[in-house]
């Protein structure tokens, strides 16, 4: 008779932050980063899996009912069979990816599931509680040779800053590189707990320069959503924390990079381009630099010339899913739809849930006039994210349906309920805006991004970034010849920019 584990409530595999690296066999699992390692490389995963994995494994061998894992990993929210249903498939396609027959994960039926590690004999669980658990020492040595495989695998050479570099102690080397996996992954609230693991890696090793390197990009990021006097805050930790890293090493690549982006580039977009270059010429095999380099050129109506910038990060470092995610919605706006759909199904295959690569694959069917299947997509839950809220799928949906169907009442009503979002969260409205040209509405596409983009006459300059990328989407460049869109050309600097440039954006250029 199968064990069947009794509900615990210390059992809180919710908060992956506070949970210790576990080995399953010889599977090793690294709940803050959420990657598990084995002999057949290493795998990212999206939260819930990691939450429902983790209880599994903590549940050393035993049987966990449904009831038992909607407790531990959903909250004990209401949850259908077809949520747990999908979670299990990702977990068990990356455990038998990452370790093949030697971890499997068991389904009893009518009752529940269990995790079982058959490699030399071991059980669930081994190493995973109790006396059998392994020191913290052997779990941190095996953790860091799996990321340091899967970075090695990606191009990014992290072995190698950590053998220039004399005095770096390996818990902070450790700490910096679940960081970087972290913040690669694009996913949401990720970066808050990259940088908790950059906080404390200098804590332990205050002359790590790439760590206050990679904190300082990571406050640049904090800053981007905040309120002025938070983006103040930010602004000048970042520029803190770019100058310590410089201090110690002046060549330090992130560091060069947050003091470019703290000058802001709205109402600077010449001075910005001029700043962003140069930083590549620096700099010519730093990913995130070619990086910014291509989303500044995207931001300014330059598809085309932001490709070449696109395709050197992704040589650079091919484990970056929000790269592979923009790179297909270029794609889509040059008119590539084939190439666009290729880029996202090689992509699926490694991040199968990425938040990134889950919306523009949304964003490429809405913009290629795939209505009907951008709303069997979403709905889908065999795609979402793990973290994905039903009424943010529910508005995606009801938005896809109205525009396939024509139907004016529905249409309506996506424009109202679209409107009312930007209304009550300023941050939505490049997404709203050309979701409402979507639907064809637009007077309520260009009301929302009036609102949003500030005439630079009335901005304070470089003061903020402001996501001028969607303007340039298909969707919304129906409406060029409209004086709305005219205006706004002149009120955010592009008209400005491109004069002085000697530049032209792709829609001019045909």
């Amino acid at each position: 008779m199968e064990r069947q584990a009794e509900f615990a409530p210390y059992l809180s595999p919710r908060d992956l932050s506070r949970v210790d690296p576990l080995a399953l066999g010889q599977l090793h699992i690294d709940p803050p980063t959420r990657t598990i390692t084995g002999k057949g490389g290493s795998r990212v995963l999206e939260p819930r899996v990691m939450q429902v994995l983790v209880a599994l494994v903590q549940a050393d061998g035993m049987v966990l009912t449904r009831d038992d894992l909607i407790a531990m990993c959903w909250d004990g929210r209401i949850v259908g069979d077809n949520a747990i249903n999908r979670v299990i498939s990702l977990l068990r396609q990356a455990l038998f990816e990452t370790a093949g027959e030697a971890v499997r994960l068991e389904t009893i039926t009518k009752v529940g599931f269990r995790i079982v590690a058959t490699e030399a004999g071991q059980d669930a669980g081994a190493g995973a509680s109790g006396g059998d658990r392994p020191s913290p020492g052997i779990s941190r040595r095996a953790l860091v040779a799996g990321a340091t495989g899967l970075v090695a695998a990606a191009g990014l050479g992290l072995a190698a800053w950590n053998l220039r570099r004399a005095g770096i102690d390996p818990k902070a080397a450790d700490l910096y590189r679940r960081g970087q996996l972290l913040q690669r992954t694009g996913e949401p609230g990720t970066m808050d707990q990259a940088m908790a693991f950059y906080k404390q890696a200098v804590q332990i090793s205050p002359d790590f320069a790439d760590a206050w390197g990679a904190m300082a990009i990571g406050y640049y990021h904090a800053a981007s959503g905040f309120s002025r006097h938070d983006n103040a805050a930010y602004a000048q930790l970042m520029r803190s924390a770019a100058r310590r890293a410089l201090d110690i090493d002046p060549t330090q690549a992130d560091a060069a990079a947050a003091l470019v982006l703290a000058k802001g580039w709205y109402g600077r977009l010449f001075e910005a381009e001029r700043d962003l270059r140069q930083l590549v010429a620096d700099h010519p095999g730093y990913w995130y630099g070619n990086a910014r380099l291509g989303i500044f050129l995207r931001q300014v109506g330059r598809i085309r010339d932001s490709l070449p910038f696109t395709n050197r990060t992704l040589s650079l470092d091919p484990m970056l899913p929000v790269g592979w995610a923009k790179l297909a919605v270029a794609q889509v706006q040059l008119g590539e739809i084939q190439e666009a759909d290729v880029t996202l199904d090689n992509a699926a295959r490694n991040w199968p849930s990425s938040w990134p690569l889950w919306f523009s694959r949304y964003t490429v069917l809405m913009q290629t006039g795939r209505y009907g299947e951008a709303r069997r997509f979403v709905e889908n839950p065999q795609t979402q994210p793990g973290f994905m809220d039903q009424q943010t799928i529910d508005v995606l949906s009801r938005t896809a349906e109205a525009t396939l169907t024509g139907d004016a009442a529905s249409k309506r009503r996506s424009s109202d309920e679209l409107a009312a979002i930007a209304a009550e969260d300023p941050s939505d409205a490049p997404l709203v805006g050309w979701m409402l040209a979507t639907l064809g509405d637009s007077a309520a596409a260009f009301k929302v991004f009036g609102a949003y983009y500030p005439p630079i006459r009335d901005s304070r300059e470089g003061s903020a970034a402001f996501d001028l990328e969607p303007l340039f989407y298909p969707s919304v460049l129906r409406f060029r010849e409209s004086a709305d869109y005219k205006r706004l050309l002149v009120e955010t600097g592009l008209e400005e920019y491109w004069m002085r440039s000697g530049s032209q954006p792709d829609f001019r250029r045909g």
